[in-house]
């Protein structure tokens, strides 16, 4: 009876063991991408800063397509933040 008793305490220890280490693994994806939004938030005020030099350059289009896209990845990073935090 020792035997199952061992096996399930053993089972217990690596269930907890497992939990702090995907504690620690969420906490780390958290600090990832509360630092990619706070570049991604730095690098649109660059941006728009330079808004006129770009409409200058005719670059208006792609500077247009590069906001999209950097907004689109802001997003996705925001729902994974949402997501982490759930768990």
């Amino acid at each position: 009876m020792n035997g199952i008793r061992d096996s399930l305490t053993y089972g217990d220890i690596n269930q907890q063991s497992f939990a702090s280490h995907n504690e620690e693994i969420t906490k780390y994806m958290a600090k990832i991408i509360k630092d990619s939004l706070y570049l991604i938030k730095n690098l649109l005020q660059l941006l728009y800063r330079n808004k006129e030099i770009i409409k200058k350059d005719n670059l208006h289009l792609y500077y247009k397509k590069i906001i999209n896209e950097i907004i689109h990845i802001e997003n996705i990073l925001i729902q994974l933040m949402n997501t982490i935090s759930y768990y």
